[in-house]
């Protein structure tokens, strides 16, 4: 996956958008993330729609528990453009799937979609990651950002 930190920007809200169907969800046997939709917001704001879905496993049968869907916001617009911009979602998408892999996931119990996604903009002002797996690191080395949800 780490060679789409080369790719640059998006090109747009609709690159944007196709990528993140492409990429989309984030997932495991127990949890995922999924994106719903994206939207601009006062005309420089990108606010993703997405959905938070739990599911039990009873003998080798999976239903589904709970799902959450919300609106969140990650950018201004113009950040799109930042030829880290793939680097960094398809970072936070492997840091969401190592998260999910974990045996315990109780604590989605009382997590919404809005506590797995932190502004693109925040991280795209970190200065030393600039490939995927950069960026998954930093969102996994620190409990400010997806860090506090990995159980050791």
């Amino acid at each position: 996956m780490d060679d789409a930190a080369g790719s640059g920007g998006f090109g747009g809200l609709e690159g944007f958008v196709e990528f993140l169907r492409e990429t989309f969800p984030a997932r495991s046997e127990l949890a995922s993330l999924e994106f719903v939709d994206a939207a601009l917001r006062d005309e420089v704001g990108v606010v993703l729609t997405v959905r938070l879905v739990c599911w039990d496993a009873n003998d080798g049968a999976r239903s589904i528990r709970d799902v959450k869907e919300q609106e969140v916001w990650v950018c201004e617009l113009d950040a799109l453009e930042d030829r880290r911009m793939v680097a960094c979602v398809t970072g936070w998408h492997m840091a969401l799937e190592q998260i999910f892999a974990q045996d315990d996931l109780g604590w989605l119990e009382t997590s919404m979609p809005a506590d797995l996604l932190r502004p693109f903009a925040e991280l795209l002002r970190l200065k030393r990651p600039r490939t995927a797996d950069d960026f998954a690191e930093a969102l996994l080395a620190s409990r400010q950002r997806l860090g506090a949800f990995l159980r050791t």
